[in-house]
């Protein structure tokens, strides 16, 4: 029979599988007494709604009641913390990184079966230190399938330093939002063959971005990075791609209606372009009909 260890080393191996998750929840109710089948239960739980076999608000609330009463002798982190992570299938499955608290947040990685990173609010400076730190968990970083980037100071460098790092060589979506990036580091996403499969991409603008002249000029995904995205040849598994407030033109989006790169979308995303005009708009919706929204 496993031990607890071997489970747990399991799971945070193996974060897309159900079954070392419910063969530790048996183990902890054989063995681990009230605390245990406590751990058991709420484990369970999770992956029922996880798996949509279970969408009562009675069980959302007992898993949540279950959580908030042993979160810290689960090991789940109370305080600063508590906001840096979400709870899923009964483990870790998401860390927001923040500049200040990285190390602390990290440590969870190699431990618990995280699949989705958010960086969030880090510059050039902070950047450094987030990197210096992942090289002692290049390992843990592996297991890692969604990654969002959150920050208006985020530069063409930065993305470009990211995706030379090798750290996600599994990833299944990425996101670039709110960032200030041009069609440079589009062209870099394009160009990366470790996005192969990627099944989602957004990279999107916050609203009212565009209010400076010379941000509009310089910033955005623009036409030339839409040229990048559908010459891509590491991008054929796409089904969806959101480019929100991007500074998307009629050539761009005459483009993507003619591409035959990305003819499985399932999702695309151009809403808040406004120099789209009528007969792109008209071109976009005889090539992907209601899965298009601009």
């Amino acid at each position: 029979m496993s031990t607890p260890d071997q489970l747990h080393q399991a799971i945070a191996d193996q974060p897309e599988e159900d079954t070392p998750r419910l063969a530790l929840a048996d183990w902890l109710d054989e063995h681990g007494g009230e605390a245990g089948a406590a751990r058991a239960e709420f484990i369970r739980l999770q992956i029922a709604l996880a798996g949509e076999t279970i969408e009562t608000e009675e069980t959302a609330r007992r898993a949540a009641e279950l959580l908030e009463r042993h979160r810290g002798e689960w090991g789940f982190p109370a305080g600063p913390l508590r906001t840096a992570y979400e709870v899923r299938r009964g483990f870790v499955d998401a860390l927001i990184v923040r500049p200040g608290r990285a190390a602390d947040t990290l440590a969870l990685l190699p431990r618990h079966p995280v699949t989705r990173l958010r960086l969030d609010g880090f510059d050039a400076e902070a950047f450094e230190a987030f990197v210096i730190l992942g090289a002692l968990e290049t390992r843990a970083f592996r297991k890692v399938r969604h990654l969002e980037v959150r920050n208006e100071d985020w530069t063409d460098e930065l993305v470009e330093r990211l995706l030379g790092l090798g750290h996600f060589p599994y990833l299944e979506s990425l996101a670039l939002e709110a960032t200030a990036i041009t069609p440079a580091s589009v062209r870099a996403v394009a160009a990366c063959p470790r996005l192969s499969d990627l099944r989602a991409l957004a990279i999107n603008y916050p609203e009212g971005y565009w209010l400076n002249p010379q941000q509009h000029a310089l910033r955005g995904v623009k036409d030339a990075g839409v040229a990048a995205l559908v010459a891509s040849p590491h991008l054929r598994a796409l089904r969806e791609l959101s480019l929100r407030h991007a500074g998307i033109g009629p050539s761009g989006a005459h483009a993507l209606a003619e591409c035959e790169t990305l003819a499985h979308l399932d999702r695309l995303v151009l809403t808040d372009n406004p120099d789209i005009d009528k007969p792109a708009r008209h071109a976009l919706a005889q090539r992907f009909g209601d899965r298009v929204f601009v």
